[in-house]
């Protein structure tokens, strides 16, 4: 098989993963909107939502791998679009963070949203992982032969700046969120474009995650990547962002969770 119809194949195997993760969540959404009472939906959301989020931005490591950056932000991008149209929660934890900070949810429920986000987080990498076994492309046997390898920490730069870097980012794509730059109708792609940019800049310094479930997911207990620094760069950094802007703005951080709060 050339390289061009392997090249491809793992592009429709996918956008096919992408669209199959987001039938998946529709359908259970359908199903829990059925079945629980009406104050559990909110806890189920931030499951679901969690779980749409890690699988999507984790095969995206497979385009990465096989289109470089530019078939990655192209992916990015629809991927992020897919979300703003789907989710039907936060997946982020610094929403819940600020939504706590301004009173608006007690301490209780919203340690519970981040539990749920975390459920949803966790099982998302088996999901995945499993579906690079089936070796659907070359891209994705490639893949599923190193899963016996330890992950390595996306971490490339000291804590510190680290930590900085993920404060910043947070700082940037929440800010253009409560802007809602271009109304209802252009703001999704707005925020999907800036997202976007903000990984493709720091990537290669912190994997640029600027959402600590995201990060917990995909780089916690990887190698070379204590307990502390994980806590510091992808939770505190964030959370750093989050305050801040609580303080000078006292606006929500309605994000819906794409590599970004």
């Amino acid at each position: 098989m050339s390289a061009t119809v392997m090249s491809s194949a793992t592009w429709q195997v996918c956008v096919g993963f992408v669209a199959a993760t987001t039938l998946f969540a529709y359908t259970f959404r359908l199903i829990y909107r059925r079945l629980l009472p009406t104050k559990y939906h909110t806890y189920a959301a931030e499951v679901i939502s969690s779980f749409q989020l890690v699988a999507g931005v984790l095969e995206g490591d497979v385009i990465l791998d096989t289109y470089g950056f530019f078939g990655y932000s192209a992916y990015l991008f629809i991927l992020f679009l897919s979300f703003s149209l789907t989710f039907d929660g936060s997946a982020s934890v610094c929403t819940v963070w600020e939504d706590m900070l301004a009173g608006r949810i007690n301490l209780l429920k919203g340690h519970i949203k981040i539990a749920c986000q975390l459920l949803g987080a966790v099982f998302a990498p088996i999901f995945v992982k499993r579906y690079w076994k089936m070796a659907m492309s070359g891209s994705h046997l490639a893949k599923s032969e190193l899963l016996h390898l330890p992950c390595q920490s996306a971490l490339k730069v000291e804590v510190i700046p680290g930590m900085i870097a993920e404060m910043l980012a947070t700082l940037i794509s929440t800010l253009v969120i409560n802007f809602h730059i271009g109304g209802d109708r252009i703001s999704m792609y707005v925020e999907s474009v800036v997202s976007v940019t903000i990984i493709l800049i720091g990537v290669e310094w912190t994997g640029m995650m600027f959402n600590p479930i995201l990060a917990t997911a995909l780089t916690y207990n990887c190698q070379n990547h204590p307990l502390t620094e994980h806590l510091m760069v992808y939770w505190l950094g964030p959370f750093i962002a989050v305050v801040l802007i609580w303080l000078t703005t006292g606006r929500s951080t309605v994000d819906t969770a794409k590599k970004t709060n």
